[in-house]
């Protein structure tokens, strides 16, 4: 059997070894999410000035906080075009996947998102999102943080990698320190932007020092550990490499699937025709890409990975400096509406960038409901009874497109005038980075860590200067333990909705397209599509 030289200069071992995570009995297992146990009745302060200034708020906030979980339960949503009956797993199979041709299988020096895509079925990482898009631990067992949030230890579970040696503190350093020193564009590179220093303190404990203490540490720890001689704890090893055409990967013996051949392609394009004609098996496609699909045989499981659009104002405009205005535009963007008629249903709406599925997430009773009247009034009591404004959208994202217009018919069911001007790509960068606007609609993909420092912290692209803002962005930025970080979160939302510096539009699904030949409970998760690999299976080996 050809084996592949990986970059550390050694063959890969295709040898499966005994399972590292226990499989289970069947790909339809279903997992329940413990109840939330968050007691809030405490705020550990620190004395620094900062918090000093915000207790108050967070005082408040914590005696009508009652909510522990997030309200919208929808964070995925399978829409099979073929209805299939419930199947016996079968073992065995070839599932075919596509990337882009590889300069390195290193996860850590990686640069391309399908070959991380693709390499996150070889190598896992120490901690994963829940459904609540919350940190857990993975291949990690724990995580301690010290009282000042500035040294972090990471205690190892008891896994092993595919040629059965046990991960150890040593094989966490090494990735830590190799990561560090990877190109600036790596993948995963940010993820240890705020780490001063990692060592090993015994054989399953690692201890992190940070530059400054991060609330949001445990969401950085998503990238792949990698042993010295290549190893990783997935679901499958590399078997073979044929030149410039395709990586043939081999399973450990913990899944259904028995291989998977990945052909390298150019770009989504021919990923697209290649699902298209059945050649792969599997596909992630943003909104706007799967809504152009048409093959009826393809299932369509929906997830978040936060595209987040919303309607950003320019402060440099006096007329946006008044609060009340804003809250009058916010009641006139039809939020239910546009969700059905402009993203088709394939979004939920957005009140803060904090995604509705999020632990974190208390925005669920404060919101903006469409109210002409209302709007109305709180333009006449500061005096304006007409106003003109224009509005910019990027004309190739069709939903924004659609969402600029019916905010206008909107402002002029109020008495106001909102001329949309729909741009090139080139063009509304421009005027974006120019600040030639009074509003515009816009979108980030955001990062699973809730850090929105660049939206409403200092420098921001929209010129919007808040000094509460700045002290609560501190304050959750840097918050420890469990109870700081929920409270500081929920004054930070709080802030966000009593402000309103932009006004949340959508955050619009992603699509996982499978072909009918991959059965089992396919149920991507943010930043892994093939999470739960080790419960699918394939009906043909045949494509």
């Amino acid at each position: 059997m050809q084996m592949i030289r990986n970059l550390w200069g050694a063959a890969s071992s295709v040898t499966p070894s005994r399972p590292r995570f226990a499989r289970p009995k069947s790909p339809l297992a279903i997992f329940a999410v413990p109840a939330c146990k968050i007691i809030i009745n405490v705020l550990n302060k620190r004395g620094m000035k900062m918090f000093k200034k915000i207790v108050v708020i967070i005082a408040v906030l914590a005696l009508t906080l009652t909510a522990c979980t997030p309200q919208n339960e929808d964070i995925q949503q399978t829409v099979p075009t073929n209805d299939t009956a419930i199947e016996t797993p079968e073992h065995g199979g070839t599932m075919h996947l596509s990337m882009r041709r590889p300069s390195t299988l290193n996860p850590l020096l990686n640069e391309d998102v399908t070959v991380a895509r693709v390499l996150r079925l070889v190598y896992e990482p120490l901690f994963r999102l829940d459904d609540n898009l919350r940190p857990r631990p993975h291949i990690a067992e724990s995580v301690t943080v010290s009282e000042d949030g500035l040294n972090v230890e990471i205690t190892i579970g008891n896994v092993h990698f595919s040629d059965g040696t046990r991960v150890t503190a040593d094989d966490v350093v090494y990735s830590f320190q190799t990561l560090i020193s990877a190109p600036e564009n790596a993948i995963y590179k940010r993820h240890v932007q705020n780490v001063a220093s990692v060592y090993r303190r015994d054989a399953s404990t690692v201890a992190v020092r940070l530059r400054q203490p991060q609330s949001t540490f445990e969401y950085h720890l998503v990238f792949p550990i990698v042993s010295r001689s290549g190893e990783g704890v997935g679901a499958f090893v590399f078997e073979s490499r044929d030149g410039a055409r395709q990586l043939t990967l081999l399973s450990t013996g913990e899944t259904f699937i028995n291989r998977i051949i990945v052909f390298f392609t150019n770009d989504f394009e021919s990923d697209l025709n290649a699902l298209n004609h059945n050649v792969i098996d599997a596909l992630p496609a943003t909104f706007s890409e799967w809504a152009r699909f048409s093959q009826a045989s393809v299932r369509i499981t929906e997830y978040t990975e936060n595209h987040f659009d919303f309607l950003g104002f320019n402060f440099n405009r006096p007329i946006f400096q008044n609060r009340n205005v804003r809250h009058a535009i916010a009641h006139l963007v039809p939020s239910e509406d546009i969700i059905r008629l402009a993203y088709l249903e394939h979004a939920v709406v957005a009140t803060t960038p904090l995604h509705p599925s999020s632990w974190l997430y208390r925005g669920q009773n404060r919101t903006y409901a469409h109210d002409v009247a209302r709007a109305r009034e709180l333009l006449d009591a500061e005096g304006f009874e007409t106003l003109s404004f224009n509005i910019i959208v990027n004309r190739e994202h069709e939903e924004r497109v659609r969402t600029a217009r019916m905010i206008a018919a909107s402002f002029e069911r109020a008495g106001l005038s909102l001329g949309v001007y729909e741009l090139s790509s080139e063009d509304f960068l421009r005027r974006l980075n120019n600040r030639e606007y009074d509003m515009f609609l816009g979108g980030s993909k955001l990062s699973a860590a809730p850090e929105f420092e660049f939206l409403f912290g200092a420098g921001n692209p929209m010129g919007y200067s808040d000094e509460t803002m700045v002290q609560l962005l501190y304050a959750a930025s840097r918050a420890v333990g469990e109870t700081e970080t929920i409270l500081t979160f929920a004054a930070l939302q709080n802030h966000i909705m009593d402000e309103l510096p932009i006004i949340g539009i959508a955050f619009w699904n992603t699509a996982f397209l499978t072909s009918q030949r991959v059965r089992g409970d396919v149920n991507p998760v943010m930043g892994d599509v093939f999470a739960n690999i080790r419960e699918w299976f394939i009906v043909s080996n045949e494509l």
